[in-house]
């Protein structure tokens, strides 16, 4: 199809790591969906990881019938939106649905765009020999939380 991304969510990646700006890229380039980078899906501060660590957890969050959104606060535990060795090495995406013209997190759809991205994560490897050695992770994956807008290197 060859999607782009909006100069919001290309500003949303400013000081993600190389290889996931090349991902998304290069992904978009034949992707099966058109995403973005939603607000705090890029590079965050530790106030950003707080307020989100805080969701579902404070009580004023619990009455609006919030429930966790992610179990790193911070602080204690860095999250891989946080600056780690200079640059952050995760983001979140959305879908976006061009039948409504909002965001959409529909399971299905994140998870053909995952497999989508994975396979562009491979491709760039066999590219780039300094990216050999990443390990390109999705939420989706996880067995203790499914995160499924999440990506990040390891």
């Amino acid at each position: 199809m060859g999607y782009s991304l909006s100069s919001r969510s290309e500003n949303r990646l400013e000081g993600i790591h190389p290889f996931l700006i090349a991902i998304i890229n290069e992904g978009l380039k034949d992707s099966p969906e058109d995403f973005g980078i939603p607000m705090y899906g890029g590079l965050r501060t530790t106030a950003d990881q707080q307020k989100l660590y805080f969701k579902g957890r404070s009580e004023e969050s619990i009455a609006k019938g919030e429930k966790p959104v992610t179990y790193t606060d911070g602080i204690r535990k860095k999250s891989n939106h946080q600056i780690k060795n200079g640059v952050g090495m995760a983001f979140d995406v959305y879908i976006y649905d061009h039948n409504t013209n909002r965001a959409s997190w529909n399971i299905e759809r994140l998870s053909s765009l995952a497999i989508h991205l994975i396979k562009t994560s491979e491709k760039l490897k066999d590219k780039n020999e300094e990216w050999k050695g990443l390990n390109f992770v999705w939420g989706g994956n996880w067995t203790r939380f499914k995160d499924y807008p999440h990506f990040q290197i390891t």
